[in-house]
């Protein structure tokens, strides 16, 4: 009888174990890893020697390159919650190459570095095993412009410059004037909040006397505000508004420094100049030739 050859069987590829399982693995087999981690963690030692400490670093260097070379090495970079903030200046605060053992990434130094740029708020900065870097960013709000020293800069509700470039580009927002109405001005709009009529007409806010300050509407009147209790003041003004159109009118000056009277100015009333009397000697400047 005939022998039959046995059929060839074939055997699945085996899947190469990722990061994460080769780690487990080779730590319950007591590998050279753990010794690896165990050596970057004991850099506290004390070392007494430059060729002992030499040496040490190098043995760290090692170490690292062992956790890089087993995948646990930076291959991505997740940012959540940039928006105005450049890529490349997020990547360069970093300081992270693709590649580098993620074991060997600062993230308290990373951090710092971003918490110090302009437009950020708040920021967290993680390494997620085996090969991802988590960075999780609040970015400051624009609240107004500031100008001072003829130059217009863009700020948040703390007062924080955040850029002079491209003001346009972040919409109408209100304007304020002087030296310290940047940290002032949160409260100022804050007020302005419950009288949007007025806000809607403000061009410019201005900050007298490092105390208080003018609204200057687009008609060209002035609405002086107490240093003390806005709100109350503004409340007062509404309510006659609602009634009489006072802003309205020919006027210069609605004066709400007073808690118990309002007082409204006119604009001056221009002085017209005397005409020059003519004189017959004036009267023909060509002089005639007599005879």
């Amino acid at each position: 009888m005939p022998r039959v050859a046995p059929a060839a069987v074939t055997t699945p590829a085996r899947r190469r174990p990722g990061p994460m399982r080769r780690f487990v693995r080779i730590v319950r087999n007591g590998s050279a890893l753990l010794l690896a981690v165990a050596i970057l963690g004991g850099s506290g030692w004390a070392v007494a020697s430059g060729r002992a400490a030499d040496w040490w670093a190098e043995l760290q260097t090692d170490a690292l390159t062992l956790t890089a070379d087993m995948g646990f090495s930076v291959q991505e970079v997740v940012v959540v919650g940039r928006s105005v903030t450049d890529r490349t200046t997020i990547w360069r605060a970093l300081k992270v190459q693709r590649g580098e053992p993620i074991l060997s990434f600062d993230a308290g130094a990373a951090h710092e570095r971003l918490a110090e740029l302009p437009w950020i708020a708040s920021v967290s900065v993680a390494r997620r095993l085996p090969d991802t870097l988590h960075v999780t960013i609040q970015e400051r709000v624009p609240t107004a412009l500031w100008q001072q020293d003829g130059v217009v800069r863009l700020i948040d509700a703390e007062g924080i410059e955040l850029t002079q470039d491209n003001l346009g580009a972040f919409g109408p927002l209100p304007l304020v004037v002087g030296f310290g109405a940047e940290t002032r001005a949160a409260d100022l709009l804050s007020v302005l909040d419950d009288a949007p009529e007025l806000a809607e007409r403000m061009i410019a806010a201005v900050w007298v006397g490092n105390r208080r300050w003018d609204l200057r509407l687009d008609n060209g009147v002035t609405i002086q505000l107490p240093e003390l209790d806005m709100a109350a003041a503004l409340e007062r003004l509404l309510t006659i508004e609602a009634s009489d159109g006072l802003v309205d009118r020919d006027i210069a000056t609605i004066d709400l420094r007073l808690t118990d009277r309002m007082v409204v100015r006119l604009p001056p009333i221009p002085v017209l100049e005397p005409e020059p009397e003519i004189t017959p000697e004036t009267d023909n400047p060509i002089a005639e030739e007599t005879t």
